[in-house]
């Protein structure tokens, strides 16, 4: 049986593993880092953090090493077993808050949870609904059950100023909205501003999906290579896509420049074998992946978009894309390889910037005053 305080609050934290819409894995996604990366750093004289993770993710070798780690796994094909499942958790461990960061399911089986076992519940939205790109029925699905889980959830936490705005928008009753941004650990990420005698190196760490645009970085990796530079690609993440992203480099002609490393776990060695690190994506919450550049002491190249604009500052830590474009993805890369000086200016300020604001301890902090805050209400 595990053990925890009697006068913590309880939370468990629902982690659903990263699938595509028809139920093939999509790499690891963001909350399943961010939570494990989080266990170190919760204040034990205040709460008692349960995860509950299926045993088929692919950070499981890691999560079960935890002691309050629970197999378990939301299934939208077995709703009723599911919630009943997750309802005997919650009386079995004691819980007093559960925490959810999509996908929409997720929350909305959480949300249902909570309030039949009378505790409280907090929903962490990286992502709007409308965004999405399904067919009609599923989306108006989705939209049903996020309409719901927003209006019975007890908190609903944004992860940037744009996804906060959003909220109000959609019609979410503000007393339930704050901002916790993402945070990367500062304890694993060291800053690396010196260069080196490598040709100019570019990484994307992100899951190979439609919206995450690998293919406009390829084009421009070919373009650049049709202009006489010498660059390098690192690919690190995995996903459905991932074939037709490496047919697409072997058809242009490229593949010898780009290194397709899958799924890593240790990417603070990876980011310092970069120069710059890219990120081309159609949408995004609050990416990781550029926290954890600018807390390497990488300058950033990303697209112009909600989220990643919070992010990065444009010429001062990094450059903003225009989005869908391959000729801007060129010439703003073109431009920081040929400005060692101003690369590393960039990636100090960013190292600065995430230190202020995005480390992983600021994120904790603000998860925990929202689950003591709810445990007096």
């Amino acid at each position: 049986m595990i053990q925890s305080k009697r006068s913590n609050v309880n939370v468990l934290q629902l982690v659903s593993i990263a699938v595509s819409s028809n139920g093939s894995s999509r790499g690891v996604g963001g909350p399943e880092v961010r939570v494990l990366e989080s266990l170190p750093f919760w204040d034990q004289d205040k709460v008692n953090v349960f995860v509950a993770y299926s045993s088929d993710g692919s950070l499981a070798s890691e999560m079960r090493k935890y002691p309050r780690w629970i197999d378990f796994s939301v299934s939208d094909k077995k709703r009723i077993s599911t919630l009943i499942e997750l309802v005997n958790i919650i009386k079995k461990y004691n819980i007093n808050v559960i925490h959810t960061q999509g996908p929409v399911y997720t929350d909305f089986i959480a949300t249902i949870a909570a309030k039949f076992c009378g505790i409280k519940n907090v929903v962490t939205r990286a992502v709007q609904i409308s965004d999405f790109t399904c067919g009609q029925f599923k989306k108006n699905l989705y939209l049903f059950m996020d309409y719901l889980t927003k209006n019975f959830c007890d908190s609903m936490i944004a992860i940037s100023k744009s996804g906060e705005e959003c909220l109000y928008i959609e019609g979410c009753p503000k007393d339930k909205v704050s901002l916790v941004y993402n945070g990367s650990n500062e304890e694993k990420f060291i800053p690396d501003t010196l260069s080196s005698d490598r040709p100019f190196t570019i990484a994307m760490f992100a899951q190979m999906i439609p919206h995450k645009r690998h293919d406009l970085l390829i084009e421009a990796l070919d373009y650049s290579v049709k202009l006489g530079r010498d660059w390098r690609l690192m690919l690190v993440g995995d996903g459905p896509l991932r074939s037709g992203i490496e047919k697409q480099a072997v058809d242009l002609g490229c593949y010898d420049k780009i290194s397709f490393l899958g799924f890593q776990r240790n990417t603070p060695l990876l980011y310092k074998k970069c120069d710059v690190v890219v990120l081309v994506s159609d949408r995004e919450g609050l990416p990781v992946t550029l926290i954890e550049a600018m807390a390497s002491g990488k300058p950033c190249v990303a697209s112009n978009i909600a989220g990643t604009s919070e992010l990065i500052e444009h010429d001062v830590n990094g450059l903003l894309l225009d989005i869908n474009n391959k000729e801007s993805i060129y010439n703003s890369l073109a431009k920081l390889e040929d400005a060692v000086e101003q690369r590393l200016l960039m990636g100090e300020y960013g190292y600065q910037k995430f230190l202020s604001t995005f480390t992983i301890s600021k994120m904790v902090k603000g998860y925990q005053k929202a689950y003591v805050d709810l445990s007096k209400v």
